[in-house]
């Protein structure tokens, strides 16, 4: 059970020094299950007082529109470290949720990579494969020694999420195959990648459909699904937690389509939804279940 006590009396003090201490020690997951039971001023209240670090964390534990919501809660100096510091895929789903003219002033928080990044990824459809991908993967080429690949790795481990599956590309880009970690690690450094590789190309294209992406990683068994473009060159990976949240997503989405609860795909779900839409959608049901009604009360009556 997680006493949430002093942390709702501390933000009501305006202590800002034991808010920042206590809401940093605990668990990203139950800080965003904490964020979950707050209204909006409190949430953004505390998130104003937060480390960068420390948001960057909670907001991939919450639904992209609520790390959206909670962002307008944060000054713009820490912000924009809050915006470089998360995983791309993560910044590009609650950039989707932003009003355009709100989104264009989170971009000019980001640097100039981050920019570009994002712009990429935002240029696929939502809830395509390249929407829902990460650029943050591990890939050697063919030609490096066990030893070359290890020190690029190395190079690149903060900015790389899964490093189970290594991606091995040619000079192009074009995805070969992958190593594992365990390999390089356990074979003599003088070898090549290419002979201690395995040359399986699963790979799905980027404007494929999120769902063929989860159907493809759960028939196949995969920790990381690599993306490419048409011409084969590897462009990001959908990683097995990614997977999840989108088989949620579409489970959720199926459920209240069928419970006529559900929004379009451009809506942003039921409680968003405008009672104008609500009405659109349940007026003829409404009435064609008062018609069968009134059938079901006459053959009732005359039956009595």
């Amino acid at each position: 059970m997680i006493h949430w006590k002093p942390l709702l009396d501390a933000l009501e003090a305006g202590d800002e020094p034991t808010v920042r201490s206590l809401s940093d020690a605990m668990h990203p997951a139950d800080a965003a299950a904490f964020f979950g039971s707050l209204d909006d001023r409190d949430r953004h209240r505390i998130a104003g007082f937060m480390s960068a670090q420390a948001l960057d964390l909670v907001a991939t534990f919450l639904e992209p529109s609520e790390a959206a919501d909670l962002f307008h809660g944060v000054p713009h100096a820490r912000l924009a470290d809050t915006l470089n510091g998360l995983p791309d895929d993560i910044l590009v789903d609650i950039l989707q949720e932003l009003e355009p003219e709100l989104r264009e002033d989170y971009f000019l928080l980001l640097s100039d990579a981050k920019r570009a990044l994002a712009a990429k990824l935002l240029s696929f459809p939502e809830e395509s494969a390249g929407g829902r991908m990460t650029t943050a993967m591990a890939t050697v080429r063919e030609d490096m020694t066990i030893r070359q690949a290890i020190d690029e790795l190395g190079a690149k481990k903060e900015e790389t999420e899964v490093l189970a599956r290594i991606f091995v590309v040619d000079e192009e880009g074009h995805i070969l195959g992958k190593v594992r970690l365990r390999d390089l690690t356990f074979n003599p450094r003088s070898m090549l990648v290419r002979d201690i590789m395995d040359d399986e190309r699963l790979a799905i294209n980027a404007h494929a459909d999120q769902e063929e992406a989860v159907a493809m990683m759960r028939k196949y068994n995969l920790i990381a699904l690599p993306v490419v473009s048409d011409h084969g060159r590897l462009l990001g990976v959908i990683t097995h937690d990614d997977a999840m949240d989108i088989q949620t997503e579409e489970s959720t989405e199926d459920i209240e389509r069928m419970s006529a609860i559900g929004g379009t795909r451009d809506d942003e779900g039921y409680l968003r939804s405008s009672v104008a839409a609500h009405l659109r959608r349940r007026f003829f049901w409404i009435l064609g279940l008062a018609f069968i009604g009134i059938l079901s009360g006459i053959v009732l009556y005359n039956f009595e």
